[in-house]
């Protein structure tokens, strides 16, 4: 029996090694329409981007969600309208085997999106779920900024915000996922070579608000912790 088994496992090895990749050829299209409703409550959602993602390898070995070594994403993509439907026609990249649509991961407007593989040349039509980020209002008051630059950050794929005053009173506005956004605020000391940080954790109420407001106070960014 083990003899068995341990001939079977090398043929299984032998047929995956042996295994050859048939990619698409450049030519092809493909067509894919759905809508992206929320996870929990069903709901479509709006302004969300749904990507191509060119893929290889077994697809039974492929988490849908995972973008990495078996898949990539591509420049084909739409944003959902306002009842959550996409449409996308695409071309096949010449380096794939098959294909997928996939809520993408970088997307400030939603975390925790699905996939679904695409029938290749032809019209596929699916569904995809995920969770809408929402907007944090956030009010950022400095009494003094003795530094050239102060850098903001908070919420959800932020890029952040410079702002270049000596006294700062201003409010920026960014995304949060239902459980919490990271709060940076950052100068460079250059009496120190190194940068002086406020870190704050803000965790939303419950159940989350589209539009939360918080608001940060500081007397002088140079009372900050240096890195």
């Amino acid at each position: 029996m083990t003899r068995f088994l341990l001939s079977l496992s090398a043929i299984l090895l032998i047929g995956i090694s042996c295994r050859k990749e048939k990619l698409i050829p450049g030519h092809v299209t493909s067509t894919v329409d759905g809508i992206v409703r929320h996870t929990v409550t069903g709901e479509p959602l709006q302004g969300v981007t749904v990507r191509i993602y060119g893929c290889r390898g077994p697809r039974g070995f492929m988490p849908l969600a995972t973008v990495g070594e078996k898949c990539h994403p591509m420049e084909d993509f739409a944003i959902t309208d306002v009842n959550g439907y996409f449409n996308i026609r695409f071309n096949a990249d010449g380096e794939s085997e098959y294909f997928s649509a996939q809520v993408d991961p970088e997307s400030p407007m939603s975390y925790e999106g699905t996939s679904e593989i695409l029938n290749t040349g032809r019209y596929s039509n699916v569904a995809l779920n995920a969770k809408n980020t929402k907007v944090l209002k956030l009010h950022v008051s400095i009494q003094q900024n003795p530094f050239d630059t102060l850098f903001i950050s908070g919420g959800w794929r932020s890029n952040g915000f410079n702002v270049y005053k000596r006294q700062v009173d201003t409010t920026v506005y960014c995304r949060y996922t239902d459980a919490e956004a990271y709060i940076h605020l950052s100068v460079f000391d250059r009496s120190v070579g190194r940068s002086r940080t406020f870190r704050e954790t803000f965790r939303a109420p419950q159940p989350a608000a589209d539009t939360v407001e918080h608001e940060v106070l500081a007397e002088n960014t140079r009372d900050w912790p240096t890195n």
